[in-house]
């Protein structure tokens, strides 16, 4: 077999092109026997030479066929919803104009993280936070509770940390392999917490399907003092997490604050 990955910024409406040349009178062989979920005579990897616009070889790449529960979208275990009834977000406070995402709320959610497609090239546009139920309109969110919150954290980073390319945007996030440390849990944290993609946010009076809504921001990690505020939060559960933390990053801190 015979793979040719290649740019394809000369071609219209393109940014990566593979060709991949089979021998098909040659039985496949599966380069890792330690894989389990792969159908017989299928692949777990190919390498590959990389080529730029000009057909120039630039490197090489490991293009891997892994089964779906390696996948970080199956990571975390994901909570019932219940039968409360929730505002459904578009963005940040703006109700949803349709009714095909979610409506409905789940037992001690603290927040809704829209995680949708597992791949690297959904990843920017399908990763975000909210205060409320998700009405994009996308299966793949989770609701976030005290308890899986560090594992939120990590999902949502990882996601948008890692800049897609023509080369990688048909990768997929795969769960961790081994235990994480507590700074590596802290500094996710606290990455999505300043990031752009966390929309939490509280307000009153948000006109959606017939009814009025409020949502609390759950997600705040300063005290009233700390930002001159003239009113108290409806929630400090952030600031009470942060303290309960070991493993704290002050650089990660000092750097998200400029």
């Amino acid at each position: 077999m015979e793979n040719r990955p290649a740019n394809a910024s000369g071609f219209k409406n393109l940014k990566g092109l593979g060709i991949l040349v089979w021998k098909t009178d040659q039985q496949t062989r599966q380069v890792s026997k330690n894989l389990t979920g792969l159908g017989k005579g299928s692949f777990s990897e190919i390498d590959v030479e990389v080529l730029d616009k000009n057909a120039n070889p630039i490197g090489e790449k490991t293009f891997y066929n892994l089964p779906n529960d390696l996948f970080l979208s199956n990571w975390i275990v994901k909570p019932k919803a219940n039968k409360q009834e929730v505002i459904s977000l578009s963005n940040v406070v703006n109700p949803a104009k349709a009714t095909s995402g979610s409506t409905k709320w789940s037992d001690g959610a603290i927040a809704h993280l829209v995680c949708d497609s597992n791949d690297f090239q959904n990843a920017n546009l399908y990763t975000l936070l909210l205060s409320s139920a998700q009405g994009i309109g996308h299966k793949g969110a989770i609701y976030v509770t005290p308890e899986n919150l560090w594992q939120a954290a990590i999902v949502s980073t990882v996601r948008r940390v890692i800049k897609p390319t023509w080369l990688n945007d048909r990768d997929q996030f795969l769960q961790p392999t081994k235990p994480l440390t507590n700074e590596f849990k802290t500094d996710c944290l606290i990455w999505m917490l300043f990031n752009g993609s966390n929309l939490t946010a509280s307000a009153d009076g948000l006109e959606w399907n017939g009814k009025t809504w409020s949502i609390v921001n759950h997600f705040i990690p300063f005290t009233e003092a700390e930002v001159g505020s003239p009113d108290r939060f409806e929630s400090d559960f952030m600031v009470q997490y942060l303290q309960d933390l070991s493993g704290l990053s002050y650089e990660v801190l000092a750097d998200e604050n400029g």
